[in-house]
């Protein structure tokens, strides 16, 4: 399998000049850059540069994978809007950070598995996921959790269970509102980060629905700021800055007492992975019984035409043609599993020795009933050269 790298940046708040655009242009001669974006892909090398240091000086959002099991995801904030102590609750060493970089916020979410890879298809991906930017900066950190589920799944660095360790455990985040109610975006995200999903069943049996948004009447806040304060942010929107509303709304609310968003109490990793094992054997016996039942109803079919199919057979063979020779192969095979079902599987190797019996001239036809094996008991014989 040939190697395939994938890197995109894009911004939200704002859009590139067109020096930085020229700057961003000279970081690899494979990249393509827009005000908005940039792409680089690799088969061979790899990026010369630190990803995480092109986002905090250009971009809001990044996304990195390769067909090797490498995912990695960050987002850019301005400083203090996101609160540290939340994020800092879900950060896994090596796999989850929240970083102070070019004075902006970095969430840094590095999901790679090294055993992962295989087909991946990166363009455009990025774009599904920026929404989760804008959750995170209105206090849902949906995403943040999932990605603590899928970093701790993986759990690199981490003791085995019921090993003993002197050094503090790791802090256990409380389960948010909402993992029923999963997103557009927070599904591509447990998709594109390969999140089991019985780990999500598993927390979100402990996770609070969400709440009904209450729309705010901002009005009485503003005008308990003083004037020195709203001159400043509206020079901030004058000037265009993007990110003047989401703190001007943060620092209004802060104005305003309100109840803390609903949530579940914090559950290990190991009671979240052993739910989350029995949720799967759970669905997976329920498959198991679905694929009996509709094997039972199909042999039953089978056996009220079992008659009009023997014949079929032989007018396939009769035709003395490959194509009629495989799909009659493939009806006996059909009417092996009928013999199987049933337990007449002496009555079902007796008819196929007479079948081929019938018809030893066509070598064709019995090397395809050997080649199936439908014959377990049944000896190799010299064929003729025939429509084999």
């Amino acid at each position: 399998m040939s190697e395939y790298q994938y890197y995109e940046w894009q911004t939200v708040d704002r859009l590139l000049t067109e020096a930085e655009q020229e700057s961003v242009s000279n970081l690899s001669s494979h990249i393509e850059v827009s005000s908005s974006r940039a792409v680089v892909t690799y088969s061979y090398g790899s990026f010369k540069h630190d990803p995480r240091q092109v986002l905090a000086r250009f971009f809001d959002a990044h996304l990195y994978l390769a067909n090797w099991g490498s995912r990695r995801l960050m987002f850019r904030f301005p400083s203090g809007l996101v609160s540290r102590d939340m994020i800092e609750t879900h950060c896994v060493q090596d796999r989850i950070t929240f970083r102070t970089v070019n004075g902006f916020d970095v969430l840094d979410m590095d999901l790679s598995e090294e055993e992962g890879g295989g087909w991946i298809e990166g363009e455009g991906s990025l774009s599904g996921l920026i929404p989760l930017r804008t959750d995170i900066l209105q206090g849902d950190y949906r995403s943040v959790y999932l990605a603590w589920l899928k970093a701790m799944s993986v759990r690199d660095g981490y003791l085995p269970r019921g090993r003993k360790s002197s050094a503090s455990k790791p802090t256990v985040p409380a389960i948010p509102a909402g993992l029923k109610q999963l997103s557009p975006a927070l599904k591509r995200f447990v998709e594109q980060f390969d999140v089991p999903a019985c780990l999500v069943e598993a927390a979100a049996e402990h996770s609070p629905e969400l709440a009904e948004t209450v729309a705010t009447d901002f009005r009485p806040l503003v005008a308990r700021l003083p004037r020195e304060e709203c001159d400043r942010f509206l020079c901030r929107f004058a000037q265009g800055d993007v990110t003047a509303g989401i703190e001007l709304k943060k620092h209004l609310l802060t104005l305003e007492p309100r109840l803390p968003a609903a949530s579940g109490p914090g559950r290990s990793i190991d009671e979240l992975l052993k739910r989350a094992e029995a949720i799967e054997t759970a669905r997976k016996r329920r498959q198991e019984q679905e694929a009996r039942r509709k094997h039972a109803a199909a042999m039953k079919a089978l056996a009220e035409r079992e008659a009009e199919t023997w014949q079929q057979v032989a007018s396939l063979v009769d035709l003395k043609q490959t194509r009629s020779y495989d799909e009659a192969v493939q009806l006996l095979a059909k009417l092996a599993q009928l013999a199987e079902f049933r337990g007449s599987q002496d009555d079902y190797r007796r008819r196929v020795n007479d079948l081929c019996d019938r018809y030893k001239r066509l070598s064709g036809f019995r090397w395809r009933v050997q080649q199936a094996r439908l014959l377990v008991d049944q000896k190799d014989e010299p064929m003729d050269q025939d429509e084999q």
